[in-house]
């Protein structure tokens, strides 16, 4: 009668199944490492070529280096002896890559359009023609031979288009209109 699989919130400390530790997680054997650090010595560059020429930039080859690898190292089983490992590794990549082309494609037409959303939600805000002179003679004469970082410069060289907009009505009586 086969051994149920343990539950691994029931599990106690020490326990394992089918002869390994269920808390710890499993060590790579030294076969299964040395081989694949052969297939990768033996690989490495004519994938990275391969990959490097299919691909926009270097970080893009390798994010694609790493997934391929990453798949060599979970699948090493299936990965055939000798010389058909590489080809096997090609088969990898190219299908690493055509996921990374699609994802590439899929992240473009999402900023495109959210790009277009907002286009269409985006509403400048109005102004009255006074308020646009305004803002226009404070722009225009705050960067006059100055440096942005001068904020007081800047407010002081508009005051006098500001006030033009404005009329003083009395003491005490504040700012209006004209």
């Amino acid at each position: 009668m086969p051994q149920p699989e343990p539950d691994m919130c029931l599990v106690s400390e020490g326990e394992t199944w089918k002869g390994v530790s269920v808390l710890s997680p499993p060590v790579a054997s030294d076969d299964r490492q040395d081989r694949f650090q052969a297939i990768y010595q033996a690989c490495h560059a004519a994938v990275l070529g391969y990959v490097v020429r299919r691909t926009a930039s270097p970080e893009d080859a390798a994010d694609v280096m790493a997934e391929t690898f990453l798949t060599c190292w979970r699948r090493l089983a299936e990965v055939p002896p000798g010389p058909e490992a590489r080809l096997w590794l090609f088969g990898v990549a190219r299908r690493t890559l055509a996921n990374h082309h699609r994802g590439e494609r899929r992240r473009l037409a999402l900023a495109d359009r959210l790009r277009d959303d907002l286009v269409t939600a985006y509403r400048p805000p109005q102004h009255t023609a006074q308020e646009s002179r305004i803002a226009a003679a404070s722009c225009s004469r705050s960067t006059r031979g100055r440096a942005w970082t001068t904020g007081r410069s800047r407010s002081c060289s508009a005051a006098p288009a500001i006030r033009s907009g404005f009329a003083c009505t009395g003491p005490g009586s504040g700012w209006k209109r004209n």
